[in-house]
């Protein structure tokens, strides 16, 4: 008997349950052996129990074998209370790796941003070190976590026969931290002897726009891979086409690179591409390698007939795209 995946399901706030929807009807047309269960985390949960992310909850998901999250809004304002779940899901479950491709046939763009996924300013330690006169964020650069990163993308870049790569970083200002980050992306770089350059942060956002196509594999910390990769989606036209992949040792958390989107929430207007794309990678990596390639090629064949979403200037609905999607799987 085949083996059966535990997918988890997390809709989220705000467009996550409708580009959630859509992508699920996509997978079950498919017909595949995928049992999925949905959670409720992030603001919703907050309101009910005070947590974002319960710990019953937590344990549940770590033994699925794969996540899929739609989008969170991350109040803070009426909240101050509240953590953010999703950076306590990249932490807990070691999702050092957050693999972000920006693909683009049509311009010769095929880059994909490994970013370090657990630290940097994002780990979120912050004080007053003088009330109302100035506030302190620490940013935290670990070798452990350095030598996830570097190593997980020298494991892509072999596999899948990249030809450079480039370490972004700003150690021309910051010579502890990103320095002590270069140096061991260096070192495990030279180790492999794979080619690779460098860059600053600031220098690599003008290049990626004007020289995008010189770009192959870029590794990066936290809070550059954020910015860069979100800087992507003005190479792939919209934020919509971002998909994201979170990558630890045992588990892995698939996401699409834009937020909630709140003010055209509920308007089934949003474009569903990135979170399809989400389960497309998803299914590679759990061996679903012939259904995966349909649903790249669909999605290329789309976009080519303009068959977009009205939240970035095209005629269709959200629910239209999926059952376009659906239609095209079934007829094969």
């Amino acid at each position: 008997m085949p083996k059966r995946y535990k997918i988890a399901v997390i809709p989220g706030d705000g467009v996550g349950p409708e580009v959630m929807n859509t992508l699920l009807e996509i997978l079950q047309v498919l017909n595949l052996p995928l049992d999925f269960e949905e959670f409720v985390i992030g603001e919703k949960q907050y309101l009910k129990s005070g947590t974002s992310l319960r710990d019953e909850d937590f344990e549940e998901l770590k033994k699925c074998d794969a996540i899929l999250f739609g989008a969170l809004s991350t109040p803070s304002k009426d909240y101050p209370n509240y953590k953010s779940a999703i950076l306590g899901l990249r932490k807990g479950l070691d999702l050092h790796a957050n693999i972000r491709p920006i693909i683009n046939k049509k311009k010769n763009i095929d880059i994909y941003v490994f970013r370090e996924n657990t630290e940097d300013l994002y780990s979120q330690k912050e004080f007053f070190r003088k009330p109302g006169e100035e506030a302190v964020a620490e940013k935290i650069i670990t070798k452990q976590a350095t030598e996830k990163i570097v190593d997980s993308a020298i494991d892509f870049f072999r596999k899948n026969k990249r030809k450079k790569m480039t370490i972004v970083h700003k150690a021309n200002v910051l010579r502890t931290s990103d320095g002590f980050f270069r140096d061991i992306c260096r070192e495990h770089l030279d180790k492999e002897n794979i080619p690779y350059n460098e860059e600053y942060v600031d220098a690599c956002a003008y290049k990626l726009i004007k020289f995008p196509e010189n770009f192959d594999v870029i590794v990066t910390s936290n809070m550059y891979g954020d910015i860069l990769s979100d800087l992507g989606g003005a190479l792939v036209d919209n934020l919509g086409m971002l998909p994201s992949i979170n990558k630890g040792e045992e588990h892995s958390l698939y996401e699409p690179v834009h937020g909630s989107a709140p003010d055209i929430a509920d308007k089934d207007i949003v474009n569903p591409y990135a979170m399809i794309l989400c389960g497309a990678y998803m299914l590679s990596d759990l061996g679903f390698e012939k259904e995966s390639e349909r649903i790249f090629k669909l999605i290329d064949d789309f976009v080519e007939k303009d068959i977009t979403a009205i939240s970035v200037g095209g005629k269709y609905k959200n629910s239209e795209i999926g059952d376009k999607f659906k239609e095209a799987l079934k007829n094969k």
